[in-house]
């Protein structure tokens, strides 16, 4: 289970210095932070290697991660997966010395699907404030303390006669901030490499909130 932490969709429901902290992380535009960026001598963000995952109907999943080996920058990312004649694109964004998912759902081909390669086409940096965040690595462990615990898939589960997978957790909000629109991206793997990818979204999570969650999974 591969949970990503989206900033700009979950935001903390607190006070409004720490809406003004979160709003000082995209604070900068583009053209200010590329050029501090390379000044600063950013390291380029690091991908890895592009998957296809079928999911039965010539329909696919496409795969990847991206590294940031940043402690002060974010960034946001274009990106585009080739196949082919099939392409997939999509926008996401990777937090400070972190990792993040790239995916493209249910993409269609008239002909088998393999490999894939991966391409950021457009990579735009954004420069943590210091003065706001001083240790962004203290100020996250401070808010997102979501635990993940009791993980069980069911890969033929019953529904109206159909057998699907179904995967249950529970989630509970450690922190002392309470969320909205908390999205999470779950990640089925097999001898180490990623064999399913789904994505869910939680409503609201309050502080010490539990909540079971259910997820099926179609392909």
């Amino acid at each position: 289970l591969f949970i990503v932490w989206n900033v700009f969709d979950a935001f903390l429901l607190s006070a409004p210095q720490e809406e003004e902290a979160v709003a000082q992380m995209v604070a900068y535009g583009p053209s200010e932070t590329h050029a501090f960026a390379v000044s600063q001598q950013a390291e380029d963000l690091q991908l890895s290697s592009a998957r296809v995952l079928s999911l039965g109907d010539g329909r696919y999943d496409f795969y990847a991660e991206v590294t940031n080996p940043n402690d002060r920058w974010w960034a946001e990312v274009d990106y585009v997966f080739t196949s082919g004649d099939v392409t997939g694109e999509g926008t996401s964004f990777v937090l400070p010395s972190d990792r993040a998912p790239l995916v493209v759902f249910s993409v269609s081909s008239s002909i088998p699907l393999s490999s894939a390669t991966i391409q950021l086409k457009q990579v735009t940096w954004h420069r943590l404030d210091t003065h706001m965040i001083p240790v962004y690595e203290v100020w996250k462990q401070d808010r997102f303390r979501l635990a993940i615990t009791d993980i069980s898939f069911d890969p033929s589960f019953e529904l109206s006669g159909k057998k699907i997978g179904r995967m249950t957790f529970t989630l509970t909000n450690k922190g002392p901030y309470g969320f909205y629109e908390v999205p999470l991206y779950l990640l089925l793997s097999r001898g180490g490499n990623v064999v399913g990818v789904n994505r869910t979204e939680v409503s609201t999570l309050d502080v010490g909130e539990t909540k079971q969650m259910t997820v099926n999974w179609f392909g």
